[in-house]
């Protein structure tokens, strides 16, 4: 009886061992990437993400999770360094993993609730400067006309003119803004499907760390320009600002990253040209040129009488 409890210790013990074994092996580390470079085209974007990561001799599996699930995946660009690393094996695949979106859903909210307050002010000083320029339409009981008020209040009319315009179109970014933090809001969910790139890689003895850089093409990005004119009346100079609106609802966050905006095209499959058919064969020198002999004048015969 002692022997057979033994041996199944033994055992017990050697599955334990070998658990554990498999399990380091086939045990999958992730890695936290940052997006450190956006190219937005008109309609979608150029992603970079990077990480350093330390890494173990002999093959391991790592993945990347949290990438946007409009990710293209045959744009998918992989680099990692130093190059004595192997890349054994590569995929993407989906995941429905829970997000922590709290903490962006009361930024939004927040946000959009100070851009409702502005709207509500500068809709109130619209009104009131509606109100005052009324009155300066009408005659006052002084029987004084509309040129006489204007002779006497004409820069202060003018320059509420100018102030109204201002706030009407402050108004209608501030409204643009809003619906699109709105669609934002209503985008972030407490489980929403993401994608995830697992890598098999195997790395030789001596190297400690590891650089990794992805670069992919997400769609839901984009962009468009609009203009600012103000004018100066009193130097008679207009000023024109080239400024450009950003939207994207990839999933990712983009904060504090270098953004690029691009007028080109993103072009992804392009047709090699085919290499033209080398001929190798022995040499064979040239025959050496023919000699062409100047022929012979023509002779006069003389003829006899």
């Amino acid at each position: 009886m002692k022997k057979a409890g033994s041996l199944f210790v033994k055992c017990i013990v050697f599955a334990f061992v070998v658990f554990m074994v498999l399990s380091d092996a086939f045990a999958t580390e992730t890695i936290q990437t940052s997006v450190t470079e956006v190219t937005i085209y008109r309609q979608g974007a150029q992603v970079k993400r990077t990480a350093e990561i330390a890494i173990t001799e002999g093959k391991k599996e790592y993945t990347i999770y949290g990438l946007s699930p409009y990710l293209k995946e045959d744009t998918l660009q992989l680099k990692i360094e130093p190059p004595e690393i192997t890349v054994l094996q590569s995929r993407v695949f989906d995941t429905y993993l829970k997000q922590v979106e709290q903490k962006k859903k009361e930024a939004l909210l927040k946000e959009i609730k100070e851009i409702e307050r502005d709207i509500a002010l500068k809709e109130a000083q619209i009104r009131a400067i509606d109100a005052t320029l009324e009155l300066a339409r009408k005659k006052d009981t002084c029987g004084m006309s509309l040129r006489q008020c204007l002779t006497e209040t004409g820069p202060l009319v003018e320059e509420l003119f100018k102030r109204q315009a201002i706030l009407v179109s402050e108004v209608k970014a501030l409204k643009e803004k809003k619906d699109r933090l709105e669609k934002e809001l209503q985008g972030l969910g407490s489980s929403e499907k993401t994608k995830a790139l697992s890598l098999l890689l195997d790395c030789p003895e001596g190297i400690e760390k590891a650089q990794v850089s992805i670069v992919y093409f997400v769609e839901r990005a984009k962009w468009w320009p609009y203009y600012v004119v103000s004018v100066d009346t009193e130097q008679a100079k207009a000023t024109l600002r080239y400024l450009a609106e950003i939207e994207q609802t990839t999933g990712e966050d983009w904060q504090n990253t270098s953004v690029v905006l691009s007028t080109s095209m993103p072009f992804f499959w392009g047709i090699l040209p085919e290499p033209e058919p080398w001929r190798i064969d022995l040499y064979k020198p040239s025959p050496p040129p023919r000699v062409l002999y100047k022929a012979m004048p023509l002779m006069e015969v003389q003829r006899k009488p």
